[in-house]
């Protein structure tokens, strides 16, 4: 179901609440990990309300539709999270670039500031 829960929401149109209305599936990519998290807890509360143990009776259409937004629901939110901790290795790494360009500019003026009169005046009239 994983791979077709985007078309199955497209095509069913499917709407979440929220306390300030009603979204479509698309805007969820625009909420807040937070708001997401929220809505999950919500759709996961419902299903569970939603489930009456029954030994003859099957799922009712409209179980398999709450369960299908719970796993879109679910889906962005794992995007996002490996979005966000994407993007705070790559901060990671820059910050850690940053800093040994700041020691290699170092080491070169610790190196030039070792260097002798005569040597420093000979690299100077070949530049």
């Amino acid at each position: 179901m994983e791979n077709n829960i985007f078309e199955l929401a497209s095509r069913k149109q499917f709407r979440y609440s929220l306390n300030k209305g009603t979204i479509n599936t698309e805007d969820l990519w625009e909420l807040s990990l937070e708001t997401l998290d929220k809505l999950a807890k919500s759709l996961n509360k419902e299903l569970k309300e939603s489930e009456e143990e029954s030994f003859i009776k099957t799922r009712t259409v409209a179980n398999k539709t709450l369960e299908a937004k719970f796993e879109v629901v679910k889906h962005v939110i794992n995007v996002k999270l490996a979005e966000a901790e994407e993007k705070a290795e790559k901060a990671k790494k820059q910050a850690k670039k940053e800093q040994l360009l700041e020691l290699i500019n170092r080491k070169e003026l610790q190196s030039l500031e070792n260097k002798s009169i005569e040597e420093l005046t000979a690299e100077l009239q070949t530049l």
